[in-house]
C-alpha cells in the first residue's frame, strides 16, 4: 500500500488522501474539505495538514480513515515528520518551522528571517538528521540546523541563489542529499558540518527540480525534473556524482517514493502515478489518479 495526496479533478474526485494498492491497482480516497499536500504515515494512522476556507487544521486519522481528532492551527504545513512525541512541521506558505507536542498539545515556532531581506522565508522541508533538526528555506537559500526541538538555538548554512528545495538521506545519516530548483542540482552534504562533498547539475534553468529520494545505502540518488519531465538515477559510489541512467516521465513529475524495489513518481499534469525499476529505471506500470501531488512521509 502507498499513501499520497491528490488535488483531484474539477468535481472533487480523488481530492484528499489516496491509498493505492500497488499489487492490485485498487484505489480508495479519504475526501478532504480543503487543500492538503502533507500527510505523515505512522503505525497508528495518518496525520495531515489541511487548509480549509475557515482556516488551517492538523487532523489525525486512524488507519481505516476515521477522524480521531483535529485542531485549528495558525499555519498551513507542506512538510512534516513524526519525532517521538513531537511533530516537526515546515510551512512553505508562511516561512515557519514548528514543533507540535502531541503529548502537551502545544506549539513552538520559529519564523525564518534574513538580514537585509523583507518578508518571510519559505520553509520547504524539516527532519531530524544525525541528532539535529534541519530545515530547508527555499527563499533565503539557507539550511536551519537546530540544536534541539525548542527551535531556539540554531545555525544557518548559506547557499548561492539556486533555490534549494528538499532533502533525502540514507539509513546511516552521515550524508544528506539536497536538490535545487534553479540549477537543477543534486548536492551531497556532510551532516556533521554541512559542508558540500559533491554536486552535479542535471538540466538547464528552463526546468525545475522537484522530488528527491535515495536508496537505503545512499549509493543511488533519484531526482525528477519538471519542464524536462525526466527521472534520473545518480551514482553516489565514487569521488564524483555520475548519472547512471534517466528516463522520460509524464507531465509535471513532482514527488518520488521508493518501495519494493521500485521508484514511484507523481505526475500531476498527466493524472497518474508511474512506477519504475530502481536499478534500471525501466518503466513498470502506471496508476490513474487525478492530479497526484506528494507521497506520505513514512515513520
Amino acid at each position: 500500500m502507498i499513501v499520497l495526496t491528490s488535488y483531484g479533478d474539477e468535481s472533487g474526485n480523488h481530492r484528499g488522501i489516496v491509498t493505492l494498492d500497488i499489487d492490485t491497482g485498487e484505489l480508495s480516497c479519504l475526501r478532504l474539505n480543503g487543500k492538503c499536500n502533507m500527510v505523515i504515515q505512522t503505525e497508528k494512522g495518518l496525520i495531515a495538514s489541511i487548509q480549509e476556507k475557515e482556516g488551517n487544521k492538523l487532523a489525525l486519522f486512524s488507519n481505516n480513515g476515521e477522524l480521531v481528532s483535529e485542531r485549528n492551527c495558525e499555519y498551513f504545513y507542506s512538510y512534516g515528520k513524526l519525532d517521538g512525541d513531537n511533530l516537526l512541521l515546515a510551512s512553505f506558505e508562511s516561512g515557519v518551522d514548528s514543533v507540535y507536542s502531541l503529548k502537551d498539545k502545544t506549539f513552538k515556532h520559529n519564523r525564518h528571517k534574513c538580514k537585509g531581506s523583507s518578508g518571510n522565508g519559505r520553509s520547504h522541508y524539516i527532519n531530524r538528521i544525525n541528532g539535529r533538526i534541519v530545515s530547508v528555506d527555499n527563499a533565503y537559500q539557507q539550511l536551519y540546523v537546530y540544536a534541539d526541538d525548542t527551535l531556539g538555538s540554531y545555525q544557518t548554512v548559506n547557499f548561492e541563489n539556486i533555490n534549494i528545495r528538499l532533502m533525502a538521506f540514507p539509513d546511516s545519516q552521515r550524508e544528506a542529499y539536497l536538490n535545487s530548483e534553479k540549477s537543477n542540482e543534486v548536492i551531497v552534504l556532510d551532516t556533521y558540518n554541512y559542508e558540500i562533498k559533491k554536486r552535479i547539475s542535471l538540466a538547464d534553468s528552463r526546468s525545475c527540480a522537484s522530488g528527491i529520494a535515495a536508496s537505503d545505502s545512499g549509493n543511488t540518488i533519484y531526482i525528477c525534473i519538471r519542464g524536462e519531465n525526466r527521472l534520473y538515477a545518480i551514482d553516489n559510489t565514487g569521488v564524483h556524482l555520475k548519472i547512471k541512467c534517466s528516463v522520460n516521465t509524464g507531465d509535471i513529475p513532482r514527488d518520488l517514493f521508493c518501495c519494493q524495489g521500485s521508484i514511484f513518481v507523481t505526475c500531476t499534469g498527466s493524472n497518474r502515478v508511474e512506477r519504475y525499476d530502481m536499478e534500471s529505471l525501466a518503466f513498470q506500470e502506471q496508476f490513474a489518479i487525478d492530479r497526484p501531488v506528494t507521497f506520505a512521509i513514512k515513520n
